[in-house]
């Protein structure tokens, strides 16, 4: 039954719908950043919305932004060097750090979201009709699983291995540096 439904009845527009309100409510995504003082921002639109003021930003961006080490994409790219546009170009640069996930890492996600909401299908099909205990169990636990999972991968695919936000604030005089 979750084969069936993760083939053939969850769409990519579900999984892409519930990935983003996943990293929506991923807080471990943010929480070192806030407790350096930065102005954090979730799945920013566009890079006008990091306001080049010179205040410590930090932002989490969308699928649309995966990189790769050294490879940053070209949505990452226009977040650190643009304001509202490539002639707007951003003053306070050093002031945005920004977590972006891997492509492989998406994938991953994709993937634990699309068994999640296989697992939710198979659930509501079963609803109404009489299910045997261990096999309501099995269900109950693989619901738990995919829960726990999705949150899991998208830390992973986003973090770095020692899932720390590599920044520091410094002010110096009026200008604020990251390190």
């Amino acid at each position: 039954m979750h084969d069936e439904a993760c083939a053939q009845r969850v769409t990519v527009d579900a999984v892409e719908w519930r990935l983003m309100e996943e990293v929506r409510r991923a807080r471990r995504l943010t929480e070192g950043a806030r407790a350096t003082g930065a102005q954090v921002h979730n799945l920013p639109k566009s890079p006008a919305d990091l306001t080049d003021n010179g205040e410590f930003r930090y932002a989490v961006l969308g699928p649309e932004a995966a990189s790769e080490s050294g490879k940053p994409s070209a949505a990452a790219s226009r977040c650190l060097a643009e304001t509202t546009g490539a002639d707007r170009p951003r003053v306070h640069r050093n002031v945005v750090v920004l977590a972006v996930p891997s492509r492989d890492g998406i994938a991953a996600v994709r993937e634990a979201i699309r068994s999640l909401l296989g697992w939710e299908d198979v659930q509501a099909q079963l609803a109404g009709h009489s299910v045997d205990p261990i096999q309501s169990e099995r269900l109950r636990r693989r619901l738990e699983e995919g829960r726990r999972r999705v949150p899991d991968t998208i830390r992973a695919a986003t973090i770095d291995r020692h899932e720390t936000v590599i920044a520091a604030r410094r002010t110096l005089g009026r200008m604020h540096a990251v390190e």
